[in-house]
This record gives C-alpha cells, sequence and structure tokens, in this order.
C-alpha cells in the first residue's frame, strides 16, 4: 500500500520487500519459504479517486478522467457542464449538455448542491460520478439515489476591465489564449469582433463583423475595445458585457450610436506585436517613448 501510494500513472517500478514486510518468518509453503525476500514488478495503469464530499456518505465522487491546469471554479463563478443522472438500475433521470452554469445558482435544482461541492474541486475537463443518496439526488422520485455523471467542460474567467473600475465593462473568458503576456500600450494588434448583441441577445442593428487592427492606447477605437484588449491573450476570445453603451459605440463596425441599454459584443485577439520591456529600453528610447505617448494622450485631451 505504501509502495503503490507513490506511483505515478503509467510508472514502473521494482519493489524489494523484507520479510517483515512480507510473508514473516513462516513464509506461505509451498511457494514462498521462511523468511524470504520478495521482489515485485508493478506498473500503475489507472487509479480511481474518490472524496466523501460532505462526510456524511451522502454524496461519494469518484474520479473518472483527470482534469487539466490548476484552476477550480468557486461559488459565484460561471462555468460550461455537462450533467447525466441515473438511477442505480441505468434509468436516466435527466441529461443536459453543454450549459451555461453558474456555481450557488438553483439553476439544477435538488442536485445542485452535490453539484457545487464537486464542481468546487475539479479542474477543466475533469470527468467525475457522484454517487448520491435520494437527500442529495431528487428525493423520493429516487428513493434509491442517483449516480451523477458530471464534466466541467470550460471555467469561465469574468472580470472587471473597465477604465474606471466600475464594472461598466465585464470580461468574460471563454477561450483561454496563449501564454502569459498581454498587449501593452502603444503595441499594435488585430481583434476580431464577432458578434454585436443587446442585453437580450438579439443583433444590434447596423453591426458588420469586422477585424480591428489599431494601435493599444491610440484612441483608435472606443473605451470598451480599449479596455478589453489590453487584458487579453494571443487567441483569447470572450464576451464583453457593456452596460454603459456609449462606451461601445464604434463607427468601423456600424455602431455609431447605440439604443440598447445593455451591449454585448464577442471578441478574439488575433494577435498583437510585441514590443520591448519598459525595463529593456535605453534612456533615450525611454525619453522618445515617453515622448510620443505624451503626445498621444494630448491629442485625445483636444479631441475631447
Amino acid at each position: 500500500d505504501v509502495g503503490v501510494a507513490s506511483l505515478k500513472k503509467g510508472e514502473l517500478a521494482k519493489f524489494t520487500l523484507a520479510p517483515e514486510f512480507a510473508y514473516g518468518d513462516a513464509g506461505s509453503p509451498p511457494k514462498i519459504p521462511e523468511k524470504a525476500t520478495l521482489v515485485f514488478e508493478i506498473e500503475l495503469l489507472s487509479w480511481t479517486s474518490k472524496d466523501d464530499l460532505f462526510s456524511d456518505e451522502g454524496v461519494i465522487k469518484s474520479q473518472v478522467t483527470e482534469g487539466s491546469g490548476w484552476k477550480n471554479p468557486k461559488q459565484g463563478d460561471e462555468v460550461l457542464l455537462s450533467l447525466k443522472a441515473e438511477q442505480p438500475d441505468g434509468t436516466v433521470v435527466e441529461e443536459k449538455s453543454s450549459i451555461e452554469y453558474t456555481l450557488g445558482s438553483d439553476a439544477l435544482g435538488p442536485v445542485g448542491k452535490a453539484v457545487d461541492k464537486a464542481l468546487t474541486g475539479m479542474k477543466k475537463q475533469e470527468v467525475a460520478q457522484l454517487k448520491c443518496t435520494k437527500d442529495y439526488a431528487y428525493g423520493d422520485k429516487t428513493p434509491e439515489g442517483a449516480t451523477l455523471t458530471l464534466t466541467l467542460e470550460q471555467i469561465y474567467e469574468t472580470k472587471d476591465v473597465s477604465f474606471e473600475s466600475d464594472k461598466s465593462v465585464m470580461k468574460k473568458q471563454i477561450a483561454e489564449g496563449e501564454g502569459y503576456d498581454t498587449p501593452k500600450d502603444a503595441n499594435k494588434l488585430k481583434l476580431i469582433v464577432e458578434q454585436a448583441m443587446d442585453g437580450s441577445k438579439t443583433p444590434l442593428p447596423g453591426f458588420a463583423a469586422k477585424t480591428l487592427e489599431f494601435t493599444l492606447g491610440n484612441g483608435e477605437v472606443c473605451d470598451a475595445l480599449e479596455c478589453a484588449a489590453g487584458q487579453m491573450k494571443k487567441g483569447e476570445k470572450a464576451i464583453l458585457t457593456v452596460t454603459v453603451p456609449s462606451l461601445a459605440a464604434e463607427e468601423q463596425l456600424g455602431l455609431k450610436s447605440i439604443s440598447a441599454d445593455k451591449v454585448l459584443l464577442s471578441l478574439k485577439l488575433e494577435e498583437f506585436e510585441k514590443g520591448k520591456d519598459q525595463w529593456s529600453l535605453s534612456e533615450e528610447e525611454k525619453v522618445e517613448f515617453g515622448t510620443a505617448r505624451k503626445e498621444v494622450g494630448s491629442n485625445l485631451f483636444k479631441a475631447g
């Protein structure tokens, strides 16, 4: 038991056991003699991890497929998941595929408590089974309990990217980008604006999808896009929720004026040119950069 617990999946190891850890002085006749030292070759093919979520045997979680990354969702986070609930005889109680769900909401009804608890310990792409008693499942509808198969497909990261930190521009990441770098002030970039909708998800009139090429911080696009682009990674996809519509008014997209109370923009940061880091600039380059940014700022101030 001690040896196997030290193995990783797919690892092949040789264990040499002294008699006191094997069959002792007596051995196990006729094959194993007295006081025998044994050598075992063990390969760990797979394992199932089980967890008593509420310490009352009401929900036993078993990991079916290991997830990736390091993030775990928490209460209030939004995720994309699939759920299948079955009775012990295999009868399907309900099945939901690729649904958006907010932890702590009532959207999953009676199984929400068990699902929420399980999700907080799961990683993206992890698959788990939850063996639930009726009290954590569907009550008298499933008197013998139910088994939930839960797949955490995506963890959405939502953050306030507004200039004023007033939640007027919220970015929900729906596909992770590459690496850790994001565009910096004066970097050139390509941002694809795929959709523009109002709060009821009705397409905004006049909108035309477009790839915008601009320099970050130069005021070449609306404030909402400036806010978002500076906090996206290459290849990242996001939904931008703008509650001050004037911040999303962008003539290049056919949105010179917006009558909706809320705007939803679907974005993808195609690429950006990574400039020199500030610390790597020479004194002359720092002065030149500062002067250029000051001139841009002055022009934007004069333009209102």
